[in-house]
């Protein structure tokens, strides 16, 4: 372990607290953390960021280092200007995915998908059909949270149907994403549902999701129950 890592390391034990990592083990039971709270987490990875380069550091850290770590990683390639090499870090950080709190923060921290959709869609393209449950996830997250716009429906509809909701993440993933896409395009994604090819127990998920929003009418949700599937 470089000085950089160890330093870091060290830092993030002092902010450690049993009670709060007894939490995160309730959402996240298998994966491996000090028990950092997020925003002291933050303001400690981004104070280290301008002082260390922390994705030099962070290059050979374990894919079994823990959460905090993983995210000062995820943190360091966010910071990256975009273009080939951001791309490929990403790509190269994917393995590292090992719950949904690592995966869905990396996306939150992809801000910059916005100001580049098309060359980020065209990336995550092919990760929805990955036999890694969040490398999947990751593209799923990356979907309803940058690419919730009329033009990207057609496409994400078809992909919503041939993903394998086998894993339980990419199950979720696929219910929740379509669930985010309903509060914003009701009627495309109503007809959608009526005709959908997903399984019984994700399209009955994502009905629960919908019901679940605060953003739909009592009437919507209404209608909605009337198409799960028994």
């Amino acid at each position: 372990m470089n000085k950089t890592v160890n330093l870091l390391l060290k830092t993030l034990e002092q902010y450690a607290e049993p009670k709060y990592l007894e939490f995160f083990h309730k959402l996240s039971p298998d994966i491996k953390a000090l028990g950092v709270r997020s925003p002291i987490l933050q303001k400690i990875v981004k104070k280290f960021s301008k002082e260390h380069d922390l994705l030099k550091a962070l290059d050979k850290l374990d894919t079994n280092a823990p959460y905090e770590l993983l995210f000062a990683k995820a943190f360091a390639i966010s910071q990256l200007e975009f273009g080939e090499v951001k791309l490929a870090k990403i790509k190269e950080f994917l393995p590292y995915l090992n719950g949904w709190a690592i995966c869905d923060g990396f996306c939150t921290l992809l801000k910059d998908t916005k100001l580049h959709q098309k060359e980020y869609f065209d990336f995550i393209l092919p990760l929805f059909s990955s036999n890694q449950e969040f490398t999947q996830r990751f593209a799923l997250v990356m979907a309803l949270i940058y690419f919730n716009e009329q033009e990207y429906l057609p496409t994400l509809f078809k992909i919503f149907d041939e993903t394998n909701t086998r894993h339980y993440y990419v199950h979720m993933a696929v219910a929740w994403a379509i669930a985010t896409i309903y509060c914003y395009h009701k009627e495309e994604t109503y007809a959608y549902l009526k005709d959908c090819k997903l399984s019984k127990s994700t399209f009955n998920q994502t009905i629960r999701k919908i019901c679940e929003s605060k953003l739909p009418t009592c009437e919507d949700k209404e209608l909605v129950k009337k198409l799960k599937r028994i």
